[in-house]
């Protein structure tokens, strides 16, 4: 696809393809031809590229909604990494595509310090996130990696003797390019780990009586996922977040912005629900009521 713009120079200052050495660069009608459907066809994957960025963008909300058909379709994008780390996805796919227009540039010189680049990029990247679910994943795709980083340096020994006289000077750059952002990476790293640390997970906690408002739990937690997601929180329902039940009283006194009761007759019923009130009525401006139609006054203190 990039052939027509891989030309190659010649001592009289001719410009030639690198595959079609009869065809000249730039000055001629099978050059422009050429361009021309290369650029056409370069559309397939820039398309592919731009479908896979509207997925992802879409992606909160469509499970909010619970579309499991978007899910099975799309799994082959979502399923590999952490959810969190859903946009890796593109990433990767822009590296790839970078990569691969790489060649195109006439000479040998950058295109070695581009690859080095945006290797060292990537690699620094995987290392920080660990984006792949598996460990394995991630440790695999750390080692490839820095393998390819080891072979792009050993091929700049191969350079071109005035290609490889301008290589100390690329290498300065790159390390104080690398040390100049070392102070702002770690100042967003730190940035990132106090706001972690500081800030409350879930925006809504659903109270609810399994047997009374289970499903309306439910419902109301799609419902209310994509306003969580977008300021970055979640939801909280027992059935999909609560792994420790010993941890069940920490999460609504430290890590919940909002109690959100589902009162029904029998949630005043339940020993768990009464001490998920009791401890969040320390806030009560953080406590909210969603009465049931069965639901009366009288109902709060059945004992």
């Amino acid at each position: 696809i990039l052939s027509p713009f891989q030309c190659l120079s010649h001592p009289n200052g001719v410009w030639t393809l690198m595959q079609y050495q009869t065809v000249v660069c730039w000055d001629s009608g099978d050059h422009v031809v050429m361009l021309v459907i290369s650029c056409l066809a370069t559309s397939i994957p820039v398309g592919f590229l731009a479908t896979v960025f509207h997925l992802l963008r879409v992606f909160p909300t469509r499970m909010a909604r619970g579309d499991v058909h978007f899910l099975s379709t799309f799994a082959f994008l979502f399923v590999r990494v952490k959810p969190r780390w859903r946009w890796f996805v593109f990433f990767g796919l822009c590296r790839n595509l970078f990569i691969a227009l790489v060649p195109s540039i006439p000479d040998s010189f950058w295109q070695t310090f581009i690859l080095e680049t945006t290797f060292l990029f990537y690699f620094g990247v995987v290392v920080r996130i660990l984006p792949w679910k598996l460990d394995v994943a991630n440790a695999l795709d750390i080692g490839s990696t820095a393998a390819i980083l080891f072979v792009i340096v050993i091929s700049a020994a191969f350079l071109p003797s005035d290609d490889r006289d301008r290589l100390p000077q690329a290498a300065l750059v790159l390390v104080l390019t690398m040390f100049s952002l070392f102070p702002l990476i770690l100042g967003v790293t730190l940035g990132r780990r106090f706001w972690y640390q500081h800030r409350k997970r879930f925006r809504w906690f659903l109270c609810h009586q399994k047997a009374a408002s289970g499903a309306f739990a439910r419902v109301l937690k799609l419902s209310l996922a994509p306003e969580a997601s977008g300021s970055g929180t979640s939801v909280f329902l027992d059935s999909d977040d609560l792994s420790d039940l010993a941890k069940l009283f920490g999460y609504v006194r430290d890590d919940v912005q909002t109690l959100l009761v589902l009162a029904s007759r029998e949630v005043f019923h339940s020993s768990w629900c009464l001490a998920e009130v009791t401890i969040k009525s320390l806030d009560v401006s953080h406590m909210v009521n969603a009465t049931h139609h069965h639901f009366k006054g009288d109902d709060c203190f059945p004992l």
